[in-house]
């Protein structure tokens, strides 16, 4: 008689690791998952995000393109896993240690890779499948603790934009009151060297003026 048994779930892959955070986006590093046959082949991998917030984030689907994507179901609905499914990748897609950045924009599969939101806390999600006789099996690992991404460059640039609109009038301020400073200071100087008026004919300093010039003051 001949029999068989039914594939087991795959072992649970490498815990995908924080690499960097970038402008909207978390790069992790991900690793494939063991290979072992007792456990069937490895179909695919996906990646999956859940976020702190009690809504999960809509979903945007791509028309499908691979054949693989017909069959395998979303690990979101399948495990189930609280999130959304942001990447589909082949095996040979991880054959080695590799990064991947969450939120780049890019299309995996038939999944959207959208950019994340700075002010939100997300949980990655590493998910390998092995599919075998119309039978789909899953198991996952996630990261130690959730991320923050970094600020987007939209931001920053706003934040300078404001900086030059203060910085610019205000230089100009300092600049007129510098030069009315310094014109000020010219002024007095020359108020105090300014020579004395002359005096009126007939007063005693007149009188003796011409003593003092010709060196009599004391005679």
């Amino acid at each position: 008689m001949d029999t068989w048994t039914e594939i087991a779930s795959p072992a649970r892959p490498p815990a995908p690791r924080v690499n960097s955070t970038g402008p909207g986006t978390i790069t992790v590093i991900i690793e494939p998952a063991a290979a072992v046959l007792s456990h069937g082949p490895v179909s695919a991998y996906f990646i999956v995000i859940s976020t702190n917030s009690a809504i999960p984030p809509r979903r945007r689907r791509r028309r499908r393109r691979l054949a693989v994507s017909r069959t395998l179901p979303d690990p979101v609905t399948f495990i189930p896993l609280a999130g959304v499914t942001v990447a589909q990748l082949s095996p040979d897609d991880v054959q080695l240690a590799r990064s991947f950045v969450v939120g780049d924009g890019q299309s995996y599969g038939l999944y959207n890779n959208s950019a994340l939101s700075a002010s939100k806390l997300y949980t990655v999600h590493y998910v390998v499948a092995s599919s075998h006789d119309d039978l789909t099996k899953m198991n996952f690992s996630s990261t130690s603790s959730p991320v923050s991404p970094a600020a987007s460059q939209q931001d920053d640039g706003l934040s300078r934009d404001v900086v030059v609109a203060i910085a610019v009038p205000l230089s100009v301020l300092l600049f007129i009151l510098l030069v009315i400073f310094i014109l000020l200071i010219i002024y007095w100087r020359c108020r105090l060297n300014a020579p004395s008026s002359p005096r009126a004919a007939g007063s005693t300093l007149n009188a003796s003026w011409l003593k003092y010039y010709t060196g009599n003051a004391y005679r």
